[in-house]
């Protein structure tokens, strides 16, 4: 069993998810500090880092075939980030 540790400024937020994607590569988080980033295991470095809106990242997840990410956050207020919130996928 191999361990994944954070290290740097990420490492002091809060996770709400941690999600492998299918072909176990990539690691993608969710955290408090409103992002989604997401990782790539051998180097153990950072590869992207999504905004995720004001109210924090709930969950995090890769979609089955790994090309996309889906992500909920909450939305504190009616605004732009809503529609952020709600279109929470993106395409790798």
């Amino acid at each position: 069993m191999q361990v994944f540790v954070f290290s740097g400024p990420v490492a002091h937020s809060r996770f709400s998810s941690v999600f492998f994607s299918p072909d176990s590569k990539t690691v993608v988080t969710g955290s408090s500090d409103n992002t989604v980033r997401v990782y790539d295991i051998e180097s153990r470095s950072e590869v992207m880092t999504l905004n995720g809106g004001s109210g924090g990242v709930n969950s995090a997840a890769f979609s089955p075939d790994g090309k996309m990410i889906g992500f909920g956050c909450k939305v504190r207020e009616a605004s732009a980030e809503r529609a952020v919130c709600e279109r929470g996928a993106r395409r790798l």
